[in-house]
């Protein structure tokens, strides 16, 4: 039990299982380093929100550096429409190679954008680098069977709009056949493939790859579930087979000034490159990826991807559950007589073991005052949850259930694996594998061992336990990587899941000698949770998310510092910076309430309101058709129009290019990127009067005020976060 325990407490994490390649590697490879050095080549990386300069000089050198390669390169600058609604002037950056080989091309992506916050390097500029480093060592050697397309799309951030507008509006979308998209959620870890589309043919396609593959169907279900959207879900809803990669350890600084260029691991960004470089090799040398709607199992076993139909699932669960029964019948006349004989025995021990460790780390977190306490050193906390559940584990196998004996625990765990594995496989297929492992296992063990005699019951239970872990632990590392440290009932979850295979084997072990290794376990569990109560912060460790506006509304020429803490405290630095207190109206009536808000009196912002110029009014049946101009008198690239009831939006146009309809029901459009000469609008009011609608800017420009209280901020600890630090101005307009 101690060395399961340990081996669940170091097996947590993976690092990337490749080493970077220098800028001296053969050409024909992926490099790291010269995808780094391509990033360092271009100085300090800054915030590259659409429409800043920043954004435009990253976009420069996009497009030089394609050239140069030989490329054919465009920038795909067009008024476009994200999925959930929002509009923006996107400047979509494309290029291809082996221009019209195959019937249908490769298409890898990457967003150049960032949030206005952070310098976005791992998201996704190193994904804008490895696309480079891909497209030359693809100049080497003979050309691809297939075209290959790039897309370094813009406004990712703002919603899917550039990826979107590419795939409605370029012609090179209606030959796009696959997709590889390159993300990133974290600073490390190994490059995870978190989403596959297309069904058992892409996932066939990743199964032929000799690079180190981390994926599995659970993740690809897990993501489903999730808000989160990426470039290639706009792909994927056109029904265009693909496979979306990132790595994700480090969440604390995604989306902050944290992904900075020299946090990122090079093991990462070699894993991540080198895979995406074999897919489209891959891709280009096999027939056009098909889409299939059938649900397919997966998952990777030592870096390979092995798979099997929905079927298989629900055929070998039967099985195993068939045989459970049969072996079970025979003591307890069915399988759910085995189960109910033994399974209160490890519901409470795996249920007091989950409580026992989210309890600590909650009494941790207090004493600490941290929600994520757990990151001040995270080898110490994995080894607490994994070793305090091994702990409480034991203690209570002294006491629960002794009469069970190895054979009755044996017989309920077969069948408590098959009937989860044959559930999952009707109800959930992509989680099958998880009990289908154990299950298969418990049933080719059952046959070779027939464990009655001591030294084959534990025979029987370490290599159960082998099979199981080889499938569980890599899935564990991602999941433990993905949700970081603020969540550690889930890790403990997961341990206790594991120990529960073990728990026929306590039935082997006498009273005294599982009180002795819970003691050890309990005393060695305390001696991590001490260690982490002790430790300096590491980086990253303890990070709290605060963002501070500065807002003015010239309609009642007032003004007033926001600070949005996500639910913690304001630290105390910033409390003495300003008069602060609990926001109990939002910046402006139309705007929903953060409670998370504290909010101090600023001096008004000297910048005009976004100009609303009435181009025409027309008279119609239904109201008043009123066409308008809005723009930022200041050169903010955001604009924010809330419109009333009887306001409707019917077109966005700019220079010539227009988007009507698809605005029903809109009260508040978000534009993104208009400069000087802003965007065209196309209002119908039904009001017997010119009703007003508020018109807003938003940019990263400070006051002097506004920039001594961000200095008040502790900047290790307190990071702006997405848009982070804004000034915004708003006033109402009259349609008139």
């Amino acid at each position: 039990m101690l060395a399961l325990a340990l081996l669940l407490a170091f097996g947590w994490r993976t690092s990337a299982p490749v080493e970077a390649l220098a800028t001296d590697a053969p050409a024909e490879v992926f490099s790291a380093g010269r995808a780094l050095d391509w990033l360092r080549e271009g100085g300090p990386l800054e915030p590259r929100p659409g429409g800043s300069a920043a954004h435009a000089r990253f976009r420069e050198r996009l497009v030089d550096d394609l050239r140069e390669l030989g490329l054919e390169v465009e920038v795909h600058e067009a008024l476009g429409r994200g999925p959930g609604g929002r509009v923006g002037l996107v400047r979509n950056v494309v290029a291809r190679q082996f221009a019209g080989a195959g019937s249908s091309s490769v298409l890898l992506s990457a967003h150049y954008d960032s949030v206005g916050s952070s310098p976005g390097a791992a998201d996704d500029a190193v994904g804008c680098a490895s696309l480079l480093e891909i497209a030359r060592a693809l100049t080497q050697g003979a050309p691809l069977e297939r075209e290959v397309v790039y897309l370094f799309s813009d406004a990712e951030e703002a919603g899917l709009i550039g990826a979107e507008t590419f795939a409605a509006k370029h012609p090179w979308a209606a030959r796009v056949g696959a997709v590889v998209n390159l993300e990133a959620r974290g600073l490390g870890g190994p490059s995870v493939v978190f989403q596959i589309g297309g069904g058992e043919p892409s996932v066939a396609t990743l199964a032929r790859v000799s690079a180190p593959v981390r994926a599995s169907s659970l993740a690809e279900f897990v993501y489903k579930l999730m808000p989160n959207d990426t470039d290639y879900s706009v792909f994927a809803s056109r029904k265009v087979s693909g496979f979306n990669l990132a790595f994700l350890d480090g969440l604390w600084a995604y989306h902050t000034p944290g992904d900075a260029l020299e946090a990122l691991d090079a093991r990462s960004v070699q894993h991540q490159g080198a895979l995406a470089l074999e897919l489209v090799r891959e891709l280009a040398r096999s027939e056009p990826v098909t889409w299939d709607e059938r649900a397919v199992v997966f998952t990777d076993v030592f870096g390979r991807v092995v798979h099997w139909p929905q079927w298989a699932a629900l055929v070998l669960g039967a099985a195993a559950l068939a045989l459970a029964h049969r072996r079970a019948r025979s003591a307890h006349s069915s399988v759910l007589r085995a189960i109910a004989a033994a399974g209160p025995g490890v519901g409470s021990a795996a249920l007091a073991a989950v409580l026992v460790v989210w309890g600590a780390f909650e009494l941790l977190a207090r004493a600490l005052a941290s929600p994520d306490a757990g990151a001040r050193a995270p080898g110490a906390a994995h080894a607490a949850i994994a070793l305090g559940c091994a702990g409480v584990f034991c203690a209570l196998a002294t006491f629960v259930q002794r009469d069970a004996g190895f054979r009755v625990r044996w017989n309920a765990l077969g069948a408590a694996v098959a009937l989860a594995a044959l559930l999952a496989g009707a109800a959930a297929p992509e989680l099958s594998f998880l009990a289908l492992a154990p299950a298969v296992g418990w049933c080719v063990l059952e046959f070779a061992l027939r464990p009655v005699e001591r030294g084959r019951a534990l025979a029987a239970i370490a290599l159960l336990l082998a099979l199981s872990l080889a499938l569980w632990l890599p899935v564990r590392a991602q999941f433990a990587l993905a949700i970081s440290l603020r969540m550690p009932v889930v890790h403990a979850a997961t341990s206790v899941c594991v120990l529960a295979l073990a728990w026929p084997a306590l039935a082997l072990v006498s009273r005294a000698a599982l009180a002795r290794t819970a003691l050890i376990l309990g005393l060695a569990a305390a001696a991590c949770f001490i260690t982490l109560a002790l430790s300096k912060p590491s980086r990253g460790a303890g990070v709290e998310w605060l963002n501070l506006r500065h807002v003015t509304d010239l309609d009642r020429n007032a003004a007033r510092f926001e600070a949005s803490t996500f639910g913690s405290n304001l630290p105390h630095s910033l409390q003495r910076a300003a008069e602060w207190s609990p926001a109990t109206t939002p910046p402006f009536p139309w705007l929903s309430l953060d409670r998370s808000m504290h909010v101090a009196d600023a001096p008004v912002f000297p910048a005009a309101a976004p100009a609303l110029e009435i181009l025409s009014v027309e008279s119609t049946p239904g109201g008043r058709r009123v066409r308008a101009r809005m723009r930022s008198q200041r050169g903010a690239p955001r604009l924010h129009l809330h419109l009333p009831a009887e306001v409707s939006l019917e077109a966005i146009a700019w220079r010539g290019q227009r988007l009507a309809g698809g605005f029903e029901g809109v009260r508040t459009q978000l534009l993104f990127a208009f400069e000087a000469d802003g965007v065209e609008l196309e209002l119908l009011d039904t009001a017997a009067q010119p009703s007003s609608v508020h018109v807003l800017d938003q940019d990263w420009a400070c006051t002097d005020e506004h920039r001594r209280l961000s200095a008040a901020r502790p900047p290790d600890t307190h990071l702006p976060r997405s848009d982070g630090d804004v000034v915004i101005v708003g006033a109402t307009r009259r349609l008139e």
